[in-house]
């Protein structure tokens, strides 16, 4: 059976170990990664979120930041 794309959008602001707990464990799953698209959406966080977001993008293609 052929596998449907899912888009997961993870909306944030200033949270940036709760966001962390939450994109370990959604890029965990197995889900075939090139299916899984997880967007995170932030709000102008300025505690490190587009930095922690950077360092998983440079292992996981399908993790985008808007």
């Amino acid at each position: 059976m052929n596998q449907p794309t899912v888009s997961v959008i993870v909306l944030t602001y200033e949270r940036k170990k709760l966001l962390e707990d939450c994109l370990h464990s959604l890029l965990a799953q197995t889900y075939p990664p090139d299916k899984l698209e997880i967007v995170v959406s932030d709000d102008g966080s300025r505690d490190g979120t587009r930095e922690l977001v950077a360092r998983l993008q440079a292992t996981n293609r399908n993790l985008k930041y808007a």
